[in-house]
């Protein structure tokens, strides 16, 4: 128990799924879209929730620097532990002057059979 192995290849393209619709999200300029990705009992490192998250993506949004933002995957090393799986580094990728990007370490875990992302963390 909790020993991380490396996923199935199921498992990885579950959570590649969701992180494609999250990027098509970005594409799309859609907020609404991004949050379906998003488990109701989301935390991350600082103990933020759900709420927040919107509350930063809705003001990314309003500044109309969400539409230009990509979710890039293709470098991260998807995990299994327990019933998560994890995938780091998953990089957000602002395409904006002054923006950083973020490598963050997801945890995605099934909630009512649909996998979606419960965890966050490692900004930087």
């Amino acid at each position: 128990a909790g020993i991380e192995v490396s996923a199935t290849l199921e498992d990885e393209k579950q959570a590649e799924a969701v992180l494609a619709v999250m990027n098509e999200s970005f594409v799309r300029g859609d907020v609404d879209m991004f949050m379906t990705t998003i488990a109701n009992d989301f935390t991350d490192d600082e103990g933020n929730g759900r709420r927040a998250l919107r509350i930063v993506l809705q003001a990314y949004h309003t500044k109309g620097d969400f539409k230009f933002a990509r979710v890039i995957w293709s470098r991260a090393e998807f995990t299994r532990q327990d019933e998560w799986i994890y995938a780091n580094p998953v990089i957000i990728q602002a395409n904006v002057e002054g923006e950083r990007d973020l490598y963050i370490k997801m945890g995605f875990k099934q909630v009512g059979g649909k996998w979606l992302i419960s965890s966050a963390g490692g900004y930087g």
